[in-house]
């Protein structure tokens, strides 16, 4: 991803874990132009990195998310949002190391990689500065 996005991600990765509420706040995020995107959540003082299942036709997209996961010696778990199924995996407490492996599932899930900008946005919560809004 872009370094600037980086810097972003990390930026709201580290104001989500001071916010503290568990699966109460979201920040979604895409690549620029595109619908393509993951969710992430906080639970249990942790980044937990969300991929929602848009269908049955979206199962190598999971399966991609899921070897992604594995190879990271991750544990990904699958739960249902009533009618949304999504798949989940804990990415710890360090937003830069976080940031990295989220690079990896964009380049993993939906085969996106090199300097790609994001769109940022937040759900029930705000950015920690006026500098950290994208």
């Amino acid at each position: 991803m872009h370094e600037m996005s980086r810097e972003t991600l990390i930026r709201d990765m580290e104001a989500l874990l001071g916010v503290g509420r568990d699966d109460m706040d979201t920040l979604v995020i895409t690549p620029s132009q595109t619908s393509n995107g993951l969710l992430v959540m906080m639970r249990d003082g942790t980044l937990q990195l969300v991929y929602p299942q848009t269908g049955w036709l979206d199962v190598v997209r999971v399966g991609r998310f899921w070897l992604c996961a594995l190879k990271h010696r991750l544990s990904p778990q699958f739960e249902s949002w009533g009618k949304v199924k999504v798949h989940r995996v804990s990415l710890g407490s360090d937003a830069t190391r976080a940031a990295t492996w989220i690079d990896d599932f964009f380049a993993a899930v939906f085969r996106i990689s090199g300097p790609f900008a994001l769109n940022f946005l937040r759900q029930g919560w705000g950015p920690p500065s006026p500098s950290g809004a994208a």
